[in-house]
């Protein structure tokens, strides 16, 4: 399993990691003797420096991930450009406004000051999601979450999931973040998806992707009563140690069976009430990313007024692990 370190002793990286760690390249060849000419001396030199950064590349993105190593085959595929640009390209203006607009929405909530520790490596704010692809509320939370901290870095080779018909919120489309990388200069981004959509018996997932110890201890710590319904609850999102959600905060099942193609036009659109509060969401979580950062990035100029507070949500969730 791929290990990173955190805090202190974590290298200055851009780029964080879902997925399998990448193989190590093979070595450079090794000159076989003096007598070689001194083209092949170069040719040996060369290759052994192109192996050498390569080494350095892997090396960089298995410190720089999260999640480890899949233990299961994800049931995610590779979103098309088209669908990938649209949910990205969401306007703040649009979900500020759905913001003030929406009805029963559970925001972020700030944790209580005594325990709101800001959690941060190499300047940039620390933003953990844990989540399963067979999970729909976890399907729901991820477009606000791409919409959101698409306003503060970029996502590469996002995925897409359909959550399991035999989940409590069956067959709705969201974003996988197994594979997919983040870059963003305000923000860490370290998501992990604890299981894939393939049952291995009832009400249990196949495991996925396991946290790293420093994952696992934020998770224990956070993710259980008051701040989630239940311990262990998925989805489970966290930022900077000083905002928490544990619901996707609007019910997702309206984007049931629509697929991937047209859940990304209708949340992209927001012109739904559920899709409203899908964007609300994402406003929400900006502002949260905004507070933490002291307003730092260009999005948090245009946050009104009335989204500078949050309140502590009332416990909803229907999404749990396999026991």
């Amino acid at each position: 399993m791929a290990k990173k370190t955190y805090k202190n002793s974590r290298p200055k990286k851009q780029v964080a990691v879902s997925g399998p760690a990448r193989p190590r390249p093979a070595e450079a060849p090794v000159k076989e003797g003096a007598g070689k000419s001194s083209g092949r001396r170069r040719t040996y030199i060369a290759a052994g420096i192109a192996a050498v950064i390569i080494v350095i590349a892997a090396i960089a993105v298995v410190v720089a991930g999260t999640g480890g190593q899949n233990t299961a085959n994800s049931g995610a595929i590779v979103m098309p450009t088209a669908y990938d640009n649209t949910i990205q390209d969401v306007t703040p203006r649009s979900m500020f406004i759905s913001s003030q607009q929406a009805s029963n929405l559970t925001p972020p909530a700030e944790l209580p000051p005594k325990q709101a520790k800001l959690l941060v490596t190499n300047g940039k704010l620390d933003i953990y999601y844990f989540g399963g692809e067979y999970c729909g509320g976890c399907a729901g939370l991820s477009w606000p979450i791409v919409e959101a901290l698409a306003k503060f870095g970029t996502f590469r080779n996002l995925a897409a999931v359909i959550s399991s018909p035999k989940d409590a919120m069956p067959n709705v489309a969201g974003a996988s973040f197994v594979g997919t990388t983040y870059t963003s200069k305000y923000i860490n981004f370290f998501p992990v998806e604890l299981y894939s959509t393939q049952q291995i018996a009832p009400g249990k997932w196949q495991p996925l992707q396991s946290p790293t110890p420093e994952e696992a201890k934020l998770m224990n710590e956070w993710d259980k009563p008051p701040y989630a319904g239940v311990k262990d609850s998925l989805p489970f999102l966290l930022v900077g140690g000083k905002y928490f959600l544990a619901t996707p905060g609007y019910d997702p099942q309206w984007l049931a069976k629509q697929g991937i193609k047209q859940t990304v036009v209708q949340a992209a659109a927001g012109a739904f009430p559920t899709t409203m509060n899908l964007q609300a969401q994402a406003g929400h979580i900006i502002g949260a990313v905004c507070d933490s950062i002291k307003n730092s990035a260009p999005v948090c100029k245009g946050i009104p007024k009335s989204l500078e507070k949050f309140v502590i949500p009332v416990a909803f969730n229907k999404e749990t692990p396999p026991a």
